[in-house]
């Protein structure tokens, strides 16, 4: 039987595919259908926090995923809020969102819907904490119109665009010291490291991974633990990645358990019905600075990491788009090993 982690986030991976096609096609019926699933949702991913921690998960990587976990469930039910032009509901469970774990996705969309009530001060601060918290990996599309957005409120407010950059700065600043572990990875994550491809990982059955045969290939990590939810989520999602890129052998695609107790491991991929290569991160986790799951990574030709994300995202055409770009680029120089 599933326990509770496992059924909140096969819960959260049906929802948002209720949510796409809400999107694009809905009646009454139907939204007021997916919003009582919503509210249920929300309501054991609540009863999850209070949960007691498993006892081979760290304490760190527990209080994460049920952050993580919370995150996702009000920001799904925010989603069919919106669709259902419940503004006011869907702006309160972004916030809710947020607060259990900030995201520039989510205080953009805090912006989105103060600017449609005209709470303009508000809307400002929103985008530029969405700003601030940005992912310089991100698509240059996406941010450009995150810039359009603060630029556009910051003169409706302010009548131009002076002292614009100040504010980011002081957002930047406070974000900083409230978040600052979180902070610290994200920022370091772009930043060149020890080599990866250094690294040795290990199969289930016991053989040797060599990450440099990998060298000059794009490779894709989904870290991940048996105790953790949301990785379930990620996992199935996984699969669809996987197979939109099965004829590309520049693509290279690992899930990197980090499970201390190992014991459950097999069984779990063979229930979950995985394809996805398996390894044990044998410290990489550590290397490339996992502090939350599940974690979704790229490494480049050259050994530098160029996406990273915490959590399961059901939006999977953004991550699809990040591997293409990094396919698109030549093989660069590898990272200087220490």
């Amino acid at each position: 039987m599933l326990d509770l982690r496992s059924r909140v986030a096969d819960e959260i991976g049906t929802l948002s595919t209720i949510a796409d096609l809400l999107e694009r096609q809905s009646d009454a019926a139907s939204l007021a259908k997916a919003l009582g699933y919503a509210n249920g949702l929300v309501e054991r991913a609540d009863k999850m926090s209070r949960e007691p921690r498993p006892p081979n998960a760290s304490a760190d990587k527990w209080l994460q995923e049920q952050a993580l976990t919370r995150a996702a469930a009000y920001a799904l039910r925010a989603r069919i809020q919106a669709v259902s032009r419940r503004d006011d509901q869907a702006l309160a469970d972004d916030q809710k969102s947020y607060d259990a774990y900030p995201t520039s996705r989510v205080a953009e969309r805090l912006g989105d819907l103060e600017a449609q009530k005209g709470a303009t001060a508000r809307a400002l601060d929103d985008y530029a904490t969405a700003f601030a918290l940005r992912d310089p990996a991100a698509d240059p599309a996406q941010l450009d119109e995150l810039r359009r957005k603060l630029g556009s409120t910051y003169v409706t407010q302010n009548g131009s665009e002076k002292g614009l950059g100040d504010l980011v700065l002081q957002r930047y600043d406070s974000l900083m010291r409230d978040l600052r572990s979180r902070y610290d990875t994200r920022v370091r994550s772009s930043a060149p490291t020890h080599d990866p491809f250094a690294s040795v990982l290990l199969r289930p059955d016991g053989s040797a991974v060599h990450l440099s045969e990998y060298r000059g290939k794009v490779v894709v990590m989904d870290f991940w633990a048996t105790w953790c939810g949301p990785c379930i989520m990620e996992g199935y999602l996984m699969e669809r990645i996987v197979q939109a890129f099965h004829n590309e052998p520049q693509a290279v695609f690992l899930a990197v358990n980090v499970d201390e107790d190992r014991s459950r491991v097999t069984d779990f991929v063979k229930h979950q019905r995985w394809t996805i290569p398996v390894v044990y991160a044998q410290g990489l986790d550590n290397l490339l600075e996992v502090h939350a799951l599940p974690t979704l990574m790229i490494l480049d030709r050259g050994g530098h990491v160029v996406f990273r994300e915490e959590g399961a995202d059901a939006n999977t055409d953004g991550f699809v788009q990040r591997i293409r770009q990094a396919l698109d680029h030549p093989a660069t120089a590898a990272i200087a090993r220490p």
